[in-house]
């Protein structure tokens, strides 16, 4: 998915802003769905953590979770034995989780309460409009099939700013997340006993 946190620069700061642009265009997950004539529904449940907490030259130590659920459909309007092209539509649901703390610091109770570590949540729906293509890679099994699958299209932003929160509170902004696009690679296993 393509999106960036810039706008949030000023209040996390540049190094916490470019650890998350690094890590916020990849998504890795797993889908459950079903397929009958034509249509198909899939659920999408993705988790990442990227972890910059050993990288030399930074001054903090930064984590970043992505959890992303969704609801994906789509409709086959061209399947053949070899391949099949399919528009789709999706929501999803996104939560990036940023902690960060300063590296190596030793500090007394007092310390830590005036300037605690940051642990907040940034919670972005969003819809998708786009276009798949799936072909059909030979397996020994006649039961099943195994696809690569290229996907792109757009994100349309269903909150216009995302919800932040913190592990009591929430937490108000009048920053925006820059959504636009989305390319995805992925490998499809179908079941004929499924179908």
């Amino acid at each position: 998915m393509g999106i960036n946190f810039n706008d949030f620069e000023n209040a996390l700061g540049k190094e916490n802003i470019d650890f998350i642009n690094l890590f916020t265009g990849f998504d890795y997950d797993l889908g459950l769905g079903y397929y009958y004539k034509k249509f198909n529904g899939v659920f999408e449940f993705g988790y990442n953590l990227n972890d910059g907490s050993n990288k030399k030259g930074r001054n903090i130590n930064i984590k970043l979770s992505t959890t992303k659920l969704g609801l994906l459909f789509g409709y086959r309007v061209i399947d053949t034995k070899h391949f099949f092209i399919s528009p789709e539509l999706a929501f999803r649901y996104y939560r990036f989780r940023l902690n960060n703390w300063n590296k190596g610091s030793k500090k007394s109770l007092e310390e830590y309460v005036d300037n605690r570590d940051l642990d907040i949540r940034f919670h972005q729906l969003t819809g998708y409009g786009g276009l798949s293509f799936a072909y059909k890679l030979p397996t020994f099994y006649r039961e099943k099939s195994l696809y690569v699958r290229l996907s792109g299209g757009y994100y349309l932003k269903l909150n216009n700013k995302p919800w932040i929160t913190s592990a009591d509170s929430k937490i108000t902004t009048n920053n925006k997340l820059d959504i636009t696009y989305g390319i995805n690679f992925g490998l499809l296993w179908v079941s004929d006993i499924w179908q």
